[in-house]
């Protein structure tokens, strides 16, 4: 791999770094807007984390370990901030 063939990692790394940030921030706060609307903002988040672990169990490819892993690990991540910070 060249130096070229380098950057041109780094650019599409940083861009795809970059929406997927952007989509973690809008989605935090919009799940933490509509959970402080409810009446039981714990019992929001807490369903809509079940729900998406199922879909991540439903849509991940068998044997796929690593990515199983790495996909529930952001998903507690994501959800524990968004429970402490209602």
């Amino acid at each position: 791999m060249n130096n070229g063939d380098e950057e041109d990692l780094r650019d599409i790394f940083a861009f795809t770094q970059g929406r997927v940030l952007a989509n973690q921030f809008i989605l935090y706060e919009l799940i933490r807007t509509l959970a402080q609307q409810s009446e039981i903002p714990q019992k929001f988040v807490s369903g809509l984390y079940d729900g998406v672990c199922a879909r991540s169990d439903q849509m991940l490819v068998p044997g796929e370990k690593a990515a199983s892993v790495s996909a529930r690990e952001a998903i507690d991540a994501f959800f524990s901030n968004v429970s402490r910070n209602l």
